[in-house]
């Protein structure tokens, strides 16, 4: 079986070498040259040399990789790092990495595992040299280290083939194995700048995270998701008389359902040729069109239109729009919604669609009732996350839509 894939990139100087095959978009140039590598070319960068070197990891026997975030040995990784079970694992190589003078910086403890007839233990001591933690039982065979488990092999290409708009990119056969890999170009660039937020964890679990740290690499075109300039309220009147009653008689403006639509999935994910929207794989899980929650399991095979796509978008802003009315009415002091200017309105309904009013943090809803903008900015309230990473589209769709030296429009 195949536990798991590490991908070794190796990006080395760029040396003059004719070109056989290529791939072009508006941004980049992938030039595949004999020997197994490709050269990227992007306008204001250097060329540069890329193997695409894979190291496979594989075992015979389930290695029983998991996550387990009780795991008491935060001493070598955090809690909810990957962990392999590998009761071979050497000592001489673990007890020396655990011995040696880096992890005693990193961790102010020094460590010895020990093995016998009734198993393998960890002891970890402080600098008076006592006992500041033992692991014993089957927590102590578990390992941070995949390259101890299993089989090794090193997969260099043996060559790249171009056809069909893609680089094929083949390996040596294995017994055990095949590995093959494609290299595709998108006929633009929108993957946008990279954006991150450093977190160190200490051994007392302490966790110190940076501010967001952005690195532009594109153009700075918005989309569509600037606010008109002569932007009103976001909600309309309600319904005449006999019109369809329940959430999605709220009549959100059709810019602010665009703007959450692109910030959502300015991309398409999940758009097939057909028209339709079908099921993509997002940190939260499984999402369909602008990151709704798959709300029927024929999606899967059927998929949807956009016109159904909308109205599930239309009902579920409603809905949010209803229980954030109710959560800022039960304020004291209360909280009209309908008293709020545009961008309090925006800001609010937009963090509560994609947090969930439960999940609004009161830092967050107290500077946008202030009005406090440059707290939202400067303490990266604004920021939202997807898994563990920011959810860098939503976040820079919200700067371009209110960027940080403009004024509330009402």
């Amino acid at each position: 079986m195949l536990p798991g894939t590490l991908i070794l990139c190796s990006l080395l100087g760029m040396a003059s070498s004719p070109a056989t095959d290529s791939l072009h978009n508006d941004r980049y140039t992938l030039e595949a040259v004999p020997g197994g590598e490709i050269i990227v070319r992007a306008a204001g960068t250097g060329a540069q040399r890329l193997t695409p070197e894979f190291t496979v990891l594989w075992s015979d026997a389930d290695p029983h990789c998991a996550r387990n975030a009780g795991h008491p040995n935060y001493v070598v990784a955090p809690r909810v790092a990957v962990r392999w079970r590998q009761a071979d694992e050497p000592l001489n190589g673990l007890n020396a990495w655990l011995a040696s003078a880096e992890f005693k910086a990193a961790t102010g403890l020094t460590g010895i595992v020990h093995a016998g007839t009734t198993g393998r233990w960890w002891e970890f001591r402080n600098g008076t040299g006592h006992v500041a933690l033992r692991i014993t039982g089957k927590p102590a065979l578990d390992t941070t280290r995949p390259f101890s488990v299993g089989h090794r092999v090193v997969m260099r290409p043996r060559s790249i083939v171009a056809g069909a708009g893609r680089l094929r990119v083949e390996y040596p056969p294995q017994d055990a194995f095949a590995l093959a890999a494609e290299i595709t170009l998108p006929e633009r660039d929108d993957g946008g700048d990279f954006a991150c937020v450093l977190e160190v964890e200490d051994v007392q679990q302490k966790i110190t995270r940076s501010p967001l740290i952005v690195l532009p690499l594109g153009p700075q075109a918005g989309g569509p998701v600037s606010p008109p300039a002569d932007a009103g309220p976001i909600v309309g009147p309600p319904p005449q008389s006999g019109a369809a009653k329940g959430p999605a008689a709220a009549l959100l403006s059709a810019d602010f359902v665009g703007y959450v639509q692109h910030a959502a999935n300015a991309a398409g994910l999940g758009l097939r040729a057909d028209g339709r929207y079908y099921p993509y794989s997002t940190p939260q899980g499984r999402r369909i069109a602008w990151r709704q929650p798959v709300w029927d399991l024929g999606l899967y095979a059927h998929g949807c239109t956009r016109d159904e796509a909308e109205r599930h978008l239309h009902d579920d802003l409603a809905r949010t729009l209803d229980t954030l009315k109710e959560s800022l009415a039960a304020r004291r002091p209360p909280v009209d919604f309908n008293r709020l200017d545009r961008r309090q309105q925006e800001t609010l309904l937009d963090f509560a669609h994609s947090e969930g009013v439960a999940g609004l943090r009161p830092e967050l809803v107290a500077a946008v009732l202030a009005g406090d903008w440059s707290r939202v900015i400067s303490e990266h309230l604004y920021v939202r996350y997807a898994g563990h990473a920011p959810d860098h589209p939503r976040n820079k769709a919200y700067l371009e839509r209110w960027p940080p030296a403009q004024r509330s429009v009402r």
